[in-house]
């Protein structure tokens, strides 16, 4: 296989965050041509037998076109010439995505998440990423293989959409974070005194006992001590109503913050400004 620097690229990409749609790829490589130009360039790829290219299913609002990931060959290909570690580029079955248009608009977004981390973290010197987990991988725990992102205590486990651990190369210190994608759809609760399965307070309360013990940090790999649940929602209004719930029904909600999508996408996550809290003013600092 030889491929052409700008197909190196995308391998690298595709071998980073396993999943992309047409439209990610075209925003972040093709942007001074047109998205025709972009689906010719990967359509060659997969003539070439560097990537597969799925169909999904479109709705009314959302169409994602083609969403393309590695074919076994490339992804052995690509970590073996760019001398890869699987710590950054983790090996994984190539398996076709489920094309389900509402499951990818989520991983489209945690995706866009995730590549926004990457670029941000150059820009600060001190700061690099120690870990990064996603609910698309697996790993071993206790002779089987699991979600990347499951965490388990006891009888209690949760599933994380993203766990990352930050490091200041300066001082050692470690942040853990859990991110939780919103897509404006889920039930927060915490108007009752019942909260519902599945809704955002829910899964906030579940963590909540994790901050309580330290299975967690052997789990994940981290001399952090404790760690912040980050939210990102559709819109500023959900926003405001999930913290302003918070409060109320956690007994820690500092470690509880949240933004929005548009705010993820035209700042910097790390400075202060996007991410709000629920029991104080203002945004708050992610890591010193």
């Amino acid at each position: 296989m030889i491929a052409t620097t700008k197909q190196t690229e995308i391998m690298l990409w595709l071998a980073r965050y396993k999943y992309l749609c047409t439209s990610q790829i075209h925003e972040h490589f093709f942007v001074d041509r047109t998205l025709r130009n972009t689906e010719i360039a990967l359509q060659r790829m997969d003539q070439k037998g560097f990537i597969k290219r799925a169909k999904l299913a479109r709705s009314q609002n959302l169409n994602f076109g083609f969403l393309c990931y590695l074919t076994k060959e490339a992804h052995e290909l690509v970590m073996a010439e760019e001398r890869l570690d699987n710590t950054s580029y983790s090996k994984y079955e190539v398996v076709k995505p489920i094309s389900s248009i509402n499951h990818y608009y989520h991983r489209k977004r945690l995706v866009d998440f995730f590549i926004k981390l990457d670029l941000n973290i150059r820009q600060l010197p001190n700061l690099h990423l120690k870990t990064v987990l996603t609910e698309a991988g697996q790993r071993p725990m206790k002779g089987k293989r699991v979600t990347e992102t499951k965490l388990v205590t006891g009888k209690l486990s949760i599933v994380p959409d993203m766990i990352f651990v930050l490091q200041n190369t300066q001082t050692g210190k470690q942040a853990a974070f859990m991110v939780e994608i919103d897509s404006g759809k889920e039930a927060i609760g915490g108007l009752f005194d019942t909260t519902p399965k599945g809704s955002l307070m829910y899964k906030y309360l579940i963590y909540e006992k994790f901050l309580e013990v330290s299975d967690w940090q052997e789990q994940i790999g981290t001399s952090a001590k404790t760690f912040q649940v980050l939210t990102v929602t559709e819109e500023i209004g959900h926003l405001k109503t999930i913290l302003s719930r918070v409060p109320d029904k956690l007994k820690y909600p500092q470690n509880f913050l949240g933004t929005t999508h548009e705010l993820v996408s035209q700042n910097n996550i790390y400075i202060d400004g996007i991410w709000q809290s629920g029991n104080e003013q203002g945004m708050r600092r992610l890591i010193g």
